[in-house]
């Protein structure tokens, strides 16, 4: 549910960035940047789940004050790497229950008629310890379609999964399946070396980005692991208040077009480290910031402040260290699932049987793995025959983003520079998927994931594509007051938005040079007085 409130103003300070050469103080004061105290600033490293502080606050302090942060003298007697004690409330609810089927006869036709019921899931001290599971990481962009696909994993098998948050505060467990965010920033490695093949969710980019926000809603913007776990009970069935969605809308939607087509490439290409601005390879020092972006300022991030791009030798192909065969078995997605197909009944069986033929060949749950004739029940029950998402009857725990009220017709608004970023960014994909990558050398044309990968995001771009060209030729929609709606407003600016590169150019201004009919974050037209490159 959509609620419509008043924002409230938030204050603004300065700041400056020193680098290679002085910049105006009245330029940077255009920024608008905020300040926060040392102790605050160092609460991220003590678990840090959310990027958003909270939208009472500006979300673009994570991106400004990394520097100050950075030079904060932490309390002694404070383990900044310890993890949180247990939490002891309730993870998931206990009597989550896993269907199982029955095969009868049609006495009229004589046919065999498949009917679900229902029996309790191992939990994470009930699966056996002595069994050598291949375990399957179940990852996608933040948003609520791995969870639904964990599900479907425990309602074929007998056997719990867990997320890779969980795994690293409450400890390892022989559990075959982990759901994570990573590398996106509300993501976490927290499985250690206990891994094994990859399953990728792709949905929507225009979808998945609206659901992420609602979900972080759903959880009041949660800071921490512990927050983030006490409103599991909320997820989907919170209130989504307009002005906050805003204010978190234009400080982080461009960035994250970026994040979702970093993660995608991450898992497609096994672990190669790129940047997330324009996907150039990077180096560890530089993704290691990547990694952790509120601790930088946005100047501080950009690749060509980390690397000298006039050197004769860029960085070269690179794998992150938890990639490794000794760490990982294989970091490269096995499957692609498309989310829409999976929940759109009419391609669903086919979709969640992908997910079926993959667990068949997984040692260990392959031995509890439910017979194929049954695939398609469970999938009913869960989903096909359940199109409020709501846990089916006798059970909890298995609702999902369909119970939350108006998610069918629902789409929040953006800009025509979010759109057009966004197809930019299909397209990217698109190319890089379709045909031979010298970089990497590898020949996507040839790869049936990746042929897949490029079907979907096809699918995709024509349906952000259609919604840009009708804000397009629609330049002055009004609002329940008559007021004439903006379609292309200006965002606001990113802190340090005047960047000194390594090497090269002396100063730029901040916004992805590889897309140069947008801006990632500043409009220089807020500016008009500062414009001399016209």
């Amino acid at each position: 549910m959509i609620h419509l409130r008043t924002s409230t103003s938030t204050s603004t300070s300065t700041s400056t960035k020193l680098s290679r050469q002085k910049f105006t103080v009245a330029a940077i004061a255009a920024v608008g940047m905020m300040a926060y105290s040392a102790n605050e600033l160092m609460s991220s490293d003590l678990g840090i789940k959310s990027l958003t502080i909270g939208l009472s606050d500006h979300t673009a302090a994570y991106y400004n004050q990394g520097s100050l942060r950075r030079m904060s003298t932490p309390d002694p007697k404070i383990n900044l790497n310890a993890p949180y004690a247990p939490y002891k409330g309730e993870i998931e609810p206990v009597n989550r229950q896993l269907s199982t089927y029955e095969v009868g006869i049609d006495n009229a036709t004589g046919e065999e008629i498949i009917s679900c019921t229902t029996g309790p899931i191992y939990g994470p001290d009930e699966i056996p310890t002595n069994v050598d599971f291949q375990t399957t990481i179940v990852v996608g962009y933040p948003g609520a379609d791995k969870r639904i696909v964990l599900r479907q994993m425990e309602m074929m098998t007998t056997m719990s999964g867990r997320d890779a948050w969980d795994f690293k505060y409450l400890g390892m467990t022989n559990q075959p399946y982990i759901k994570t965010n990573y590398p996106h920033h509300e993501g976490v490695w927290g499985w250690q070396d206990h891994a094994d093949q990859v399953v990728l969710i792709v949905r929507n980019i225009r979808h998945t980005i609206d659901e992420y926000h609602d979900i972080l809603a759903d959880i009041n913007y949660a800071k921490t692991w512990v927050e983030a776990t006490e409103m599991i009970p909320r997820l989907y069935l919170g209130e989504v208040f307009a002005d906050s969605y805003i204010r978190w809308r234009d400080e982080r939607t461009m960035d994250e077009i970026g994040w979702y087509g970093w993660l995608i490439d991450y898992w497609m290409e096994g672990g190669v480290l790129r940047d997330y601005f324009d996907h150039k390879l990077t180096t560890k020092e530089h993704w290691a910031k990547l990694r952790a972006p509120e601790t930088f300022t946005y100047g501080e991030l950009q690749w060509d402040v980390n690397i000298c791009e006039t050197d004769d030798v860029l960085p070269g192909v690179e794998y992150d260290d938890l990639c490794a065969n000794t760490t990982t078995a294989d970091c490269k997605a096995k499957i692609v699932i498309s989310a829409e197909r999976l929940m759109d009944p009419a391609t669903g069986h086919e979709e969640n049987r992908k997910i079926g033929r993959l667990l068949n060949k997984t040692a260990g749950v392959n031995e509890t793995l439910i017979d194929e004739a049954a695939w398609d029940c469970l999938y009913d029950t869960l989903i096909g025959e359940n199109p409020n998402g709501t846990s089916p009857e006798g059970t909890e725990g298995f609702h999902d983003y369909r119970a939350r009220e108006g998610t069918a017709d629902r789409k929040h608004f953006v800009s025509t520079r979010h759109l057009n970023k966004m197809v930019q960014q299909l397209t990217r994909l698109i190319n890089k998927y379709s045909q031979f990558d010298p970089e990497t050398n590898t020949d996507w044309a040839a790869s049936e994931q990746a042929q897949f990968l490029v079907v979907i995001l096809t699918e995709h771009r024509l349906e952000v594509q259609a919604e840009l060209d009708e804000k397009l030729a629609l330049p002055e929609q009004l609002d329940a007051e008559g007021n004439v709606i903006d379609q292309n407003w200006a965002h606001p600016p990113k802190p340090n938005w005047v960047v000194f590169p390594m090497c090269g150019a002396e100063s730029r201004r901040v916004w992805d040079y590889n897309y140069p009919h947008e801006y990632s974050g500043l409009v220089l037209d807020m500016f008009p007085e500062l414009n001399t490159e016209a």
